[in-house]
């Protein structure tokens, strides 16, 4: 679990950047979906770039928490998938998110060889392989790129495409 001190901390560097939309008074629900967003997740861009559509804000959050929270795999793994994949489309904002989110899961040493692009150098296999299965997505050839029942669910492969729409090279 992240301590909310370093969740806080981190969003206060994303939203340096943007203006914090305030959560509209109406629909009573949206404030109960942006508890749960930071309670479970951690209240920041870009989900909360859809509050001012409440419409669209509550399906961008569930798809966004079956992708990261839902399922098997540890969080630890999914920041590191994605950490992967935002690095090789080269998109700093979700470079730092996920590093930062893998960081404050004990996983710091991934996630500084992630952003240097040294994967090989990731101490824990299981992080390890599951950098280099995401960076394999890129060459389905790769030696990396197989099926891998054990590291990634469907979850997995629906998470590229939603969290890295506009940005997306690798998927």
């Amino acid at each position: 679990m992240v301590r909310p001190s370093l969740a806080r901390s981190i969003a206060n560097l994303a939203f340096a950047r943007m203006s914090v939309p305030a959560v509209p008074a109406e629909p009573g629900w949206l404030r109960e979906a942006v508890e749960q967003v930071d309670r479970e997740f951690m209240l920041g861009p870009p989900l909360v770039l859809h509050l001012p559509v409440p419409a669209l804000f509550s399906p961008v959050w569930a798809a966004l928490r079956e992708s990261v929270l839902a399922g098997p795999v540890d969080r630890v793994t999914r920041e590191v998938i994605a950490s992967t994949v935002s690095a090789l489309n080269a998109c700093p904002f979700c470079v730092d998110s996920h590093t930062a989110a893998a960081s404050a899961r004990s996983a710091d040493g991934a996630a500084k060889a992630i952003r240097a692009g040294l994967i090989d150098i990731i101490d824990r296999d299981d992080l390890r392989a599951a950098a280099h299965w995401a960076w394999a997505t890129r060459s389905p050839g790769d030696r990396f790129w197989r099926p891998r029942p054990s590291l990634v669910t469907m979850s997995h492969m629906r998470s590229g495409p939603r969290s890295h729409s506009t940005t997306s090279t690798a998927w």
